[in-house]
């Protein structure tokens, strides 16, 4: 009858007792990451038209005409992922709190500066938590968004979204 560890510390006189050690441990971790990576979020609709609002704020008359030159493919500057189409713009004079010397507040319009509210459609997916573009740009309400329509990159951030159709 074999022993199971040898005098030389290896099971059944083939593998060393530590090999076997860092072999289970390494196997343990790989389970243990797969099991914490793997919850993959489940999809509740694909290819559907998302609709997502963003306010660019204090912009310039150049700025405003170059987004209403065109409203077709926008895109992330950086990383070049399709943000869709605009279609609709809301443009108001900019506004901005101002502190008066009695303490009090009071709102005042912006020479020569405006804000933009865009809304834009883009194909994408629907999650239980988010909504993705079909390029994977997570759209988040409340998320600094840089876009580009070719002619002007700007700043603004996400209002609002929602799967239209």
């Amino acid at each position: 009858m074999k022993k199971i560890i040898d005098s030389k510390g290896k099971v059944f006189g083939k593998i060393n007792i530590l090999d076997l050690l860092i072999v289970a441990v390494i196997a343990v971790l790989a389970v243990s990451a797969f099991v914490k990576f793997d919850k993959a979020e489940k999809k509740l609709t694909s290819d559907k038209i998302i609709e997502y609002t963003v306010k660019i704020k204090q912009i310039r008359q150049p700025s405003v005409d170059a987004l209403k030159m065109e409203f077709t493919g926008l895109v992330e500057p950086d990383t070049k992922k399709e943000l869709g189409d605009i279609t609709d713009m809301d443009i108001t004079p900019a506004e901005e709190l101002v502190r008066l010397n009695d303490g009090k507040y009071k709102k005042v319009e912006l020479v020569e500066s405006y804000d933009a509210l865009l809304t834009i459609r883009v194909k994408g997916t629907e999650t239980e938590d988010n909504y993705y573009t079909l390029t994977g740009k997570k759209l988040i309400v409340g998320e600094n968004l840089t876009l580009n329509n070719g002619h002007v990159t700007s700043y603004g951030i996400v209002k609002s979204v929602k799967v239209v159709e």
